[in-house]
């Protein structure tokens, strides 16, 4: 996974990936059809760590939906640094605009994107459940959900770019600050401040 996120996903070849692993070409080829099975493979499990720890999460108990979302946004923030790796692998496929990888054509592929989906599914029942009990004014929950998911994102690639030491915030800062200004907009009241600590966690 490493060579792949130093490299980017064209560069590697199948005799680099086996060289870097300490195995030969043919013993590569027993276990992978190729370079994007094992690239599918790495997604997937980047996919599965997320889920799991996103719905981790959100199997506790809440005082709202809003507190909801901020702790699958910090589930998000925990998952990028505890798991650089796996995370930078992610960015990897979408900043190189790999439609091999990106595709359901394989089985692996069809799994990452039901995961994937899975996911955002579970934050757009979350925004569903604030609308039908009216702390939510009424909006596409699924629409909501994806642009929750690329504010977030957004934010991220800010700090990899250093841009967050250039405005004087930390991560943490944005997202509680982006996440906050998003459930103005969402509530049908004064929306409460969310953190991604403390204040948002589980009910006892």
């Amino acid at each position: 996974m490493q060579l792949f996120i130093e490299r980017g996903y064209k560069v590697p070849t199948v005799e680099m990936i086996a060289e870097r692993a300490g195995t030969s070409v043919g013993t590569f080829y027993l276990y992978f059809e190729g370079k994007r099975e094992i690239s599918r493979i790495f997604q997937s499990e980047a996919i599965d760590i997320l889920s799991d720890i996103i719905f981790q999460s959100l199997a506790g108990r809440y005082a709202s939906s809003g507190e909801k979302l901020a702790a699958a946004a910090a589930s998000y923030l925990h998952f990028y640094r505890e798991y650089p790796q796996y995370y930078g692998f992610i960015a990897l496929i979408d900043r190189d605009e790999l439609e091999e990888l990106r595709e359901g054509a394989t089985r692996i592929g069809r799994i990452v994107v039901v995961a994937t989906l899975a996911v955002l599914h579970r934050v757009e029942a979350v925004i569903e459940q604030g609308i039908q009990t009216g702390e939510f004014r009424p909006m596409d929950p699924w629409k909501t959900a994806c642009a929750l998911w690329g504010m977030i994102d957004g934010f991220i690639l800010m700090e990899q770019r250093d841009n967050t030491r250039i405005i004087g915030m930390t991560l943490d800062e944005l997202i509680a600050h982006g996440l906050e200004t998003a459930l103005s907009g969402m509530t049908n009241g004064a929306a409460a401040s969310v953190g991604l600590g403390g204040g948002g966690g589980p009910q006892k």
